[in-house]
């Protein structure tokens, strides 16, 4: 794995732990359903996502995601840090096999930071 590459997952962590910090007040984000008797609209759309990514359509996923964002919903925002920490976590070979990079998971988190109104620019020093 090449020196961009480490510095992207780095990147991605980094944000994660920021967000985590900044908005939730928790070390890290992992999504949780918390009532299985009673799903929410952004736990629905948590059990697609991973659905479609243990099925290695992860492209298939970012687009359900970015098409049912609810920017006024904190839980959502949960939902898509957790997609882009867990498939950042996947090998090269893995991503180059689902058509996605490190890249676009750099990219796709940005644009929902932007969407959230989160400053980029507190991520800068990461």
């Amino acid at each position: 794995m090449g020196y961009t590459q480490d510095w992207l997952i780095r990147q991605i962590e980094g944000i994660g732990r920021c967000v985590a910090k900044l908005i939730f007040k928790t070390s890290s984000i992992e999504y949780e359903i918390h009532d299985k008797d009673n799903y929410s609209q952004a736990d629905k759309l948590y059990e697609e996502i991973h659905s479609l990514i243990s099925q290695h359509k992860i492209c298939e996923a970012e687009n359900l995601l970015f098409k049912t964002l609810d920017k006024n919903n904190l839980d959502y925002l949960k939902v898509a840090v957790d997609f882009y920490q867990t498939i950042s976590k996947f090998s090269e070979n893995q991503l180059e096999e689902c058509n996605f990079s490190r890249e676009e998971i750099f990219e796709g988190l940005q644009d929902i930071l932007k969407i959230y109104n989160v400053p980029i620019s507190n991520f800068d020093l990461i």
